[in-house]
């Protein structure tokens, strides 16, 4: 009669997820969304249990890398995700519950692969968004 092993355990896989970063200048920003022409695009891979702050991290590493603006923070872009075939819509990538939920869902996909929109916030926008809210 064979003997029982040990309970079958659930393992979370981890996977390597690329990234395309597309880099929206400020003054792309401040012109009509048709009229701003083509993001700079950058490419990162980092394996999906990279925790949220060292993904933030990388990302400001490659914002300051291709915009060189003067002060980096985080808070000064707005971050958004797609994923093609699973998650369309653009998703604001701003805490540490979204990120979690975007790296499930590309550690899902046989090639996991996430777009990311990152747009600077200047003070234009933001008195548009306000505007707008009016």
């Amino acid at each position: 009669m064979p003997q029982p092993g040990p309970a079958p355990t659930v393992a979370t896989a981890m996977v390597s997820i690329s990234y395309t970063l597309s880099i929206f200048t400020a003054a792309q920003m401040r012109k009509e969304k048709k009229k701003r022409g083509n993001p700079k695009m950058v490419v990162m891979q980092l394996k999906s249990n990279v925790e949220w702050d060292t993904f933030k991290a990388k990302v400001l590493s490659k914002i300051e890398a291709t915009l060189k603006p003067e002060l980096l923070s985080f808070d000064d872009y707005c971050v958004s995700f797609c994923i093609a075939h699973l998650h369309f819509t653009p998703t604001e990538l701003a805490t540490d519950d979204t990120y979690l939920f975007m790296t499930g869902r590309a550690s899902r996909s046989k090639d996991p692969s996430v777009s990311i929109i990152i747009e600077p916030i200047t003070a234009d926008t933001v008195s548009l968004s306000l505007f707008i809210q009016l």
